[in-house]
Order: C-alpha cells, then structure tokens, then sequence
C-alpha cells in the first residue's frame, strides 16, 4: 500500500471502523513510512480534541440533531446552529464517500496481491538465501504448532520448475501469527500465506466459503492471481501472475 492509498483510509482507520485485513495494510506501512505515521498521528489528535469537546456538551444527542437538521428552518442560537452545521456536513460527507469507498474497495487488490507487487515489482524472482525446507518444517512447529509439508503433484512438476525460497514468521495487525512463504514457478514469484484454519478470518479468508481440499481461486484487476486452499489443520492464501491453484493446494498440515 503507497502512501496516497493509506491517506484515503485515514478516517476510517482513526475510528476503527475498518476489517483486519485493511487495517494489517495500513498499519504496516505506518511502520514503514515516518510521513504518513505522523501525519495520522496529527490528525488522530486533532480527532481526540474534536471528541473530548462533544462530550464535554451537556444532553448531546445526535440523533434528536440529526432529526431537528430535517426539520423546516427556523431560528436558532449560534451554538445549535456550529452542532447542527456539524452533524449536516459529516452526514453529507458519509453520504457522499461511503458508496465511493465500498465500490473502490471491492475493486482493489487483496492484501497479499498487494504484497506481492510491493515486494517483486518487476515480477523478478525471488533470491534464495537458506535452505528453506529445513525452515518450513521447523517454523510452522514453532509458530503454528503443526506440523507442515509441501507436497507437489507429478503433474505439476511435468510441467512447471517449482522453488522453495524463503519461509518467515510473520503476525497480523491483531497478533494472529502466519507463516509467509516465498516460491518462484518458471521464475515467476509466488507468495503464500499459511495460517491455522481457526485464525483465517484475520488473514483475509472467508473459510465458511472454502470447502475443505477446494481451491478457491480468482485473477484481480491488476493480473494478479489469487488462490485459497484449506484442510483441516491450516489455511493457505497465495498470489502470483503466474498460475497457482496447484501450488497453493501443495501444503499439508498436521495436527500434533
């Protein structure tokens, strides 16, 4: 996520009105971007004072407000008219971006596409640096107390080079830990995500909609393909612009 994007979310984040998934992308680039964190910092102070002034007003009630606002006009004292100027403009502001927002967000990318294109722009492989079979085993133990193989099917392999990069421990904006794992197929990128099935919800799948051994799967606007894939021990998100259902259908998790 740039940081034009983080700016537009900055309301809604502020008043944590946004799901996991979103709030995990903008929380990370936060980190990342000393700008954008200070100026979410202003405004949030500002936001506190705006609050603490509202509940410092004696009997406010903003519905009985926004009722008297559709009212006929009559006259009013200075501060009925600053409250009631208020309420019409934030109302006239939800209005206006709220139909703007639900559309722009059901045309973006989902985060892990997202994650992807920020790490391999230019879509360049990925670069190997350890032994990541020995990793995969041994820090899905260690983060998600299961046991983890990636197994590919023979047709796969016929026809696609398949690479083990990297493995990392990661955590969600609410602490929810992941592993994310980093492939390269006939060169091109893939990046996964594999959670608990339990804890799919912050990682952006909707598990009630995935059957289990179902590959769920869909190209974005971008070109990017997106795939799902559970059983019953994990799930597993994946990106990449090159094909992916049978990759992301390739791990096996188990219980101990």
């Amino acid at each position: 996520m740039n940081c034009r994007d983080t700016r537009r979310w900055m309301s809604p984040y502020l008043d944590s009105e946004l799901g996991n998934t979103k709030t995990f992308e903008i929380s990370e680039h936060l980190r990342q971007c000393a700008t954008c964190a200070e100026r979410f910092e202003r405004e949030g102070h500002v936001d506190g004072l705006l609050a603490d002034r509202l509940r410092q007003t004696p009997g406010l009630d903003w519905d009985e407000v926004l009722r008297t606002a559709m009212r006929k006009p009559r006259v009013f004292r200075p501060f009925q008219l600053s409250v009631l100027g208020l309420a019409a403009c934030l109302a006239f502001v939800m209005w206006i971006a709220w139909p703007a927002a639900t559309d722009d967000a059901a045309r973006r990318d989902h985060w892990i596409a997202t994650a992807l294109t920020d790490a391999t722009p230019d879509s360049t492989p990925f670069r190997r640096v350890s032994d990541a079979s020995v990793e995969l085993a041994a820090l899905a133990r260690l983060t998600l107390g299961v046991g983890l193989q990636m197994q590919l099917l023979p047709e796969i392999l016929r026809h696609h080079v398949v690479e083990l990069v990297s493995v990392h421990r990661r955590t969600t904006v609410d602490d929810t830990p992941y592993l994310e794992v980093r492939l390269n197929c006939c060169g091109e990128p893939v990046l996964l995500a594999v959670a608990l099935r339990e804890n799919a919800g912050p990682l952006g799948a909707d598990t009630s909609e995935l059957a289990l051994g179902a590959v769920q799967s869909r190209t974005l606007a971008s070109g990017v393909n997106v795939a799902a894939w559970s059983d019953d021990a994990i799930v597993v998100l994946a990106a990449s612009r090159h094909p992916i259902d049978g990759l992301v259908s390739a791990f096996r998790g188990t219980r101990s």
